[in-house]
């Protein structure tokens, strides 16, 4: 039950045995303003962030070379709502899904002017992988994913996921 703010903070070459390299919340809504992680690595879940019930607010907020051994290369969110706002996630790899973003358990992230290019994923979801989840996407960009599996971009099982503007070109 944390609710941190951190402003103009580095995470770098952290790492975590399970969850969360740098960041680890859970039940907490933590908010991040100007903050970077970078090199960050999970054995499973969130190479830079993990949330579980943790409505996070995260604005210009970089993600950048960051590794799970399973899911959200970047961030791993689950049964979560956090709102992203001019977020970079930038060449961050996961074996599994969501090498960029994975939100799974009825998380629903709203996701505004964002960047999700050259993450990786071996399995499904080179950017954002979303299992019974409902993300609410405006005016973001997708470029230069990869996924061994499925969806390049973004890949959907179940949920309600929405997209509005944007460009996903070059997946």
């Amino acid at each position: 039950f944390s609710n941190p703010h951190l402003t103009n903070v580095t995470f770098t070459n952290n790492s975590a045995g399970v969850r969360g390299g740098a960041i680890f919340s859970n039940w907490g809504d933590p908010v991040l303003q100007n903050v970077i992680f970078t090199g960050n690595t999970a054995l499973l879940y969130g190479g830079g962030m993990f949330g579980n019930d943790s409505n996070a607010i995260l604005t210009d907020v970089t993600f950048t070379s960051n590794t799970a051994g399973y899911s959200g290369g970047g961030f791993h969110n689950s049964n979560s709502n956090p709102q992203l706002v001019g977020v970079l996630f930038d060449s961050n790899s996961a074996v599994y899904g969501g090498g960029g973003m994975y939100n799974n358990n009825a998380a629903a992230p709203v996701i505004t002017q964002c960047v999700f290019q050259a993450n990786t994923a071996t399995l499904k979801g080179g950017g954002i992988y979303n299992g019974a989840a409902s993300p609410v996407i405006t005016n973001s960009r997708f470029g230069g994913h990869i996924s061994e599996g499925k969806g390049g971009a973004i890949y959907s099982w179940q949920g309600a996921p929405r997209a509005e503007g944007g460009d996903f070109g070059g997946n």
